[in-house]
């Protein structure tokens, strides 16, 4: 008794104090607060000892026993994890806020993953004031470099938290956004849950790069606010104009259809008259979506200097914005390429005639469609005799 005495006195501070003879007396080590004797009990071969360790961690409070509990939460005996996840919910606290941050850097995934299901059930606005009492800039560098991690917890949790850090975390996220790292995008879309004006320079600049995607750009731009309209719509003209930039040209024409940009329509019918395929069926398609009625004469030219892929879009385009076709040269390509051959002979009645026929002689469509559209013409002593050549040869 003496030597065990002796030992508690002067190893009390190695947690190997508190020992009877009947094993740990986890009492002693709640009430002296010892932490380090209660985490060495985790090991004990007794269930019941460490479930009481666990419990004991739990009603102290002290962040350095929550990563000891919350490994004991993949504990194979039911009962372990049950205390574990008891305590859990004590030790987790406004004052254990940063220790449970810096467990998300934590080597073992499992602490890594459980810090962050902690911190996703934390309501981030009501806890505003405590997160930004208790979290430091080492917290917040933690939790902008665990926005590229691979656990998705983990990284709604750094969103969520860093939304509401607003000015603190300000500059870090514009460091990370401007860069292209695993980070990157989820920076941007923080920088836009905080919806500051100052983060509008900085995001526009990388629409085009492939930094990080348009939609997550764009998105995190609209969430800030109108104020970042304007500068947005004059990036993208600026990159429509320049010559020098085509390989962005596409980025441009999405976000200038999304945002419906009028402006955008003359750089899109300059760049049509002299582009590949791709970038034509990229420019026809934001002009639709545009719906500038400016747009129509423009297409109209391409349907008739064009053919396949391009022809084909830009005559669907047309409908789309609103125009009827006719008796005009596009007008009849519409009617062939659509195969239209009934809207054909309503339109253009007997003058359909002769370019239904060099259809059939050329086997563009069904011809019994053909036929049935002649007939609709409603003159069978010209159309009869035509029928009959056209067997006979």
């Amino acid at each position: 008794r003496k030597n065990c005495a002796k030992s508690s006195t002067d190893n009390r501070r190695t947690g190997e104090c508190h020992m009877g003879i009947f094993g740990p007396n986890i009492n002693k080590m709640l009430a002296k607060g010892d932490v380090n004797g209660l985490i060495k009990v985790l090991d004990d071969k007794d269930v019941k000892n460490r479930c009481a360790a666990i419990t004991a961690l739990g009603t102290l409070g002290r962040p350095e026993g929550m990563r000891p509990v919350i490994l004991k939460l993949f504990e194979y005996d039911s009962s372990i994890r049950e205390a574990a996840a008891q305590a859990l919910g004590k030790l987790f606290k406004a004052d254990t806020l940063a220790y449970t941050v810096h467990l998300l850097n934590d080597p073992n995934s499992n602490v890594e993953n459980i810090a962050g299901k902690l911190l996703l059930g934390l309501d981030c606005q009501a806890s505003q004031g405590a997160l930004q009492h208790f979290l430091d800039m080492t917290c917040i560098d933690i939790l902008v470099t665990s926005l590229g991690s691979s656990d998705k917890e983990v990284v709604n949790a750094s969103i969520n938290i860093l939304s509401v850090m607003e000015a603190p975390a300000f500059n870090k996220l514009i460091e990370v956004a401007t860069q292209n790292k695993p980070n990157t995008e989820n920076a941007i879309k923080v920088l836009g849950r905080i919806g500051h004006p100052a983060a509008i320079p900085y995001l526009i600049p990388l629409v085009g790069r492939s930094i990080a995607s348009t939609n997550v750009i764009v998105e995190a731009l609209k969430r800030i606010g109108p104020q970042s309209e304007v500068p947005l719509r004059a990036h993208i003209i600026n990159i429509l104009n320049d010559k020098s930039s085509p390989a962005i040209w596409p980025t441009a024409c999405q976000i200038a259809g999304q945002q419906k940009i009028s402006e955008a329509v003359s750089p899109i019918v300059r760049i049509l008259k002299d582009c590949d395929e791709n970038m034509q069926l990229t420019g026809i398609e934001t002009l639709c979506q545009i719906n500038d009625p400016r747009a129509i004469q423009p297409i109209i030219n391409i349907c008739i200097e064009r053919k396949g892929k391009v022809r084909d879009k830009g005559l669907d385009a047309l409908i789309r914005l609103g125009w009827k076709p006719d008796t005009s040269e596009v007008g009849i390509l519409y009617f062939v390429e659509k195969k239209k051959w009934q809207d054909f002979v309503n339109v253009a009645g007997i003058a359909a005639v002769p370019h239904l026929i060099d259809v059939l002689i050329n086997s563009y469509g069904s011809n019994s469609e053909i036929i049935s559209a002649l007939r609709k013409v409603g003159d069978n002593n010209i159309i009869n005799p035509v029928l009959q050549t056209l067997i006979k040869t």
